[in-house]
C-alpha cells in the first residue's frame, strides 16, 4: 500500500490527452472523469473536502497525443 500524505489544501492540475486521430473534444467533455478523480482524493482522505477552501482545480487545454486519458498532478497548496 502507498502512503499518501493528507493535505489541508491541494492544487490539482488536469491535462486531458486525446488521440491524434479524430476530432478534438472540448476540455469540458472530460469533467465527469475529473470529478471522479477529485472524489477519489476526498474518499482517500487526501483532502478534507472538494470545496474551494481545500481545492484549487486547474484544467488545461487538450493535448493531442498517441494515448488518451487524463494527466493529473497533485501539489500541496
Amino acid at each position: 500500500a502507498y502512503k499518501v500524505p493528507r493535505l489541508q489544501k491541494a492544487q490539482v492540475t488536469v491535462i486531458p490527452h486525446q488521440s491524434k486521430r479524430g476530432p478534438i473534444a472540448d476540455s469540458h467533455a472530460f469533467y465527469p472523469a475529473v470529478k471522479a478523480c477529485i472524489d477519489g482524493l476526498v474518499d482517500a482522505k487526501v483532502i478534507p473536502n472538494d470545496t474551494q477552501k481545500y481545492l484549487e482545480l486547474i484544467v488545461k487545454a487538450n493535448v493531442r497525443d498517441d494515448w488518451e486519458g487524463l494527466e493529473v498532478e497533485i501539489r500541496e497548496g
